[in-house]
């Protein structure tokens, strides 16, 4: 094994200063009193418990395993460990063992009884030293990474196995996805409290905190975080969900994303383009309009140019209109191509087969001036286009205003001049 050790430290600021020492360790299985394997290293020897590491790893050869010591602060907390023969002090080491091709995780905590009580800060600013060749007699979750298909029901395997009976245990499973961390579920053994669906309370009795999860597709993509607590120790395993399938490996594909602008006549007007395009340069999708600012009269008809250009037939298009106005975002047209659900009027359902998402105003306002968004998504593709649409004419300015127990109206005609 490797035992990362640690020094801590303050420094000149009185901040903690942690240097992390890699050590040789040895993690033995046997009895009180056996010799060190290896005399130079310092050794965890691992004597009888009713927990048993071993049983975890049946069939796996010892070069399949990646091990891992650490010191384990209890940030503090003291509480006499409720087993048998159990002296009244502990120091705990935490050991990680992993297939060396991801098929499973063991995090298992080692207890070193000890006769010295914790110093009167926390545990880790003064860690007991532990020399080379030193043996320390202790006594002792789970975890796969499942490769799973589009569609499928999914179980997120997390076992843990605990010393006595009736422990005080928190279970909780997390999804963390894009920086967004979401509880899923959580059960507390004492109150008898659950939150949340997807794990089995028989089973959890049992020691099986597997997550299932009953319809996986794209979005199910994410880290899950299963976590087992009883005070005072605390670990948690993480689960890399990921969704095979012919489909799914061909939306994985490395995107570049290029926007092209080309002037097309002496009026400033142009073309804009969004171009996707995969790691071997081929072009995937293409949305574009003719100009990203137009002008139009004071009731008057106009469009506002949106196509776009996908690689292959069928996608799953959805296609959005959002205008900017006074600081407000509205949602001015939606349509999902495969549910065909449509909301908002203005673009023609024909015209948009063929690729064509351009926004028809019937009859301008001055309500109508503002900011314009065409969106157009293509999992896992999203691009959209701005368009600044002035308006120009007359309008009319009405004040209404009162004196004494009259009230007058008056209009004004001011011509409107493009910004």
């Amino acid at each position: 094994c490797q035992f990362i050790d640690e020094h801590v430290s303050l420094n000149n600021e009185s901040h903690v200063d942690t240097q992390l020492i890699h050590r040789e360790a040895m993690l033995q299985f046997g009895q009180t009193g056996d010799s060190a394997v290896n005399p130079r290293a310092v050794t965890f020897l691992v004597t009888g418990s009713k927990l048993d590491l071993r049983r975890y790893m049946e069939g796996v050869e010892a070069e399949q395993l990646e091990c891992e010591m650490r010191r384990y602060s209890t940030e503090g907390i003291h509480v006499r460990w409720p087993v048998q023969g159990a002296q009244g002090y502990n120091r705990w080491f935490s050991c990680t063992l992993r297939h060396s091709e991801g098929l499973f995780t063991v995090t298992g905590f080692l207890r070193h009884p000890s006769d010295q009580p914790p110093p009167g800060q926390q545990d880790y600013r003064r860690w007991p030293p532990i020399a080379d060749g030193e043996i320390l007699s202790t006594t002792g979750k789970l975890n796969t990474v499942p490769s799973i298909r589009l569609k499928q029901t999914c179980c997120l395997h997390c076992q843990f196995a605990i010393d006595h009976k009736g422990p005080n245990m928190t279970v909780e499973w997390h999804r963390q996805h894009r920086g967004e961390r979401v509880k899923l579920f959580s059960h507390t053994s004492r109150s008898g409290r659950t939150e949340g669906t997807g794990v089995g309370l028989k089973d959890l009795a049992g020691g099986d905190a597997s997550y299932n999860l009953q319809f996986t597709k794209m979005s199910s993509e994410a880290t899950y975080i299963c976590s087992v607590s009883v005070v005072p120790l605390f670990a948690s395993v993480d689960v890399n969900l990921r969704i095979e399938g012919e489909e799914i490996n061909r939306v994985r594909k490395k995107w570049q994303k290029i926007l092209i602008v080309c002037p097309i006549n002496k009026l400033n007007d142009c073309l804009c383009l969004t171009v996707f395009l995969t790691s071997v340069s081929l072009v995937a999708m293409v949305i574009k309009t003719q100009s990203p600012s137009v002008k139009a009269s004071l009731r008057s008809q106009k469009k506002l140019h949106c196509q776009f250009a996908i690689d292959h037939k069928g996608p799953k298009v959805t296609v959005e209109w959002h205008q900017l106005h006074r600081g407000k975002k509205i949602k001015r047209f939606s349509y999902i191509s495969d549910s065909g659900r449509t909301e908002g009027t203005g673009v023609g359902l024909k015209e948009l087969s063929g690729g064509d998402a351009s926004y028809n105003l019937r009859s301008t306002e001055m309500s109508s001036e503002g900011k314009y968004i065409c969106s157009v998504s293509v999992m896992p593709l999203l691009a959209d286009m701005q368009i600044n649409l002035h308006i120009t004419g007359e309008k009319f300015i009405i004040l209404l205003f009162q004196i004494g127990g009259h009230k007058f109206l008056l209009s004004e005609l001011r011509q409107v001049q493009h910004r």
